[in-house]
């Protein structure tokens, strides 16, 4: 950045709760939400899906809810990814 003819570089790490509003993050933490068409209708992720793939991920996640193998998997990704956040802001100036 510096050679670009920034003379200061700072970064902002943000990290997305999912708790204010209805983004595919806020399912991170609520798959319940997934199950939701109008939720899902709602990001633009889902919208690139054939609903035959969808149908077969949502039986997936169903099945790992119930097992508590969602949460497993959740905790160990919380984990591995506490300090790096989801993305960063870079401001130049």
């Amino acid at each position: 950045m510096l050679r670009c003819g920034f003379s200061h570089v700072t970064t902002t790490k943000v990290v997305y709760s999912g708790d204010c509003d209805l983004t595919f993050e806020a399912a991170r933490t609520r798959p319940h939400l997934l199950f939701n068409a109008d939720f899902r209708g709602a990001t633009s992720g889902f919208r690139r899906l054939d609903a035959h793939g969808i149908a077969r991920g949502l039986a997936d996640l169903k099945r790992d809810v119930k097992t508590g193998a969602f949460a497993e998997i959740a905790a160990r990704f919380d984990a591995e990814h506490a300090d790096a956040g989801d993305c960063v802001v870079l401001t130049a100036r």
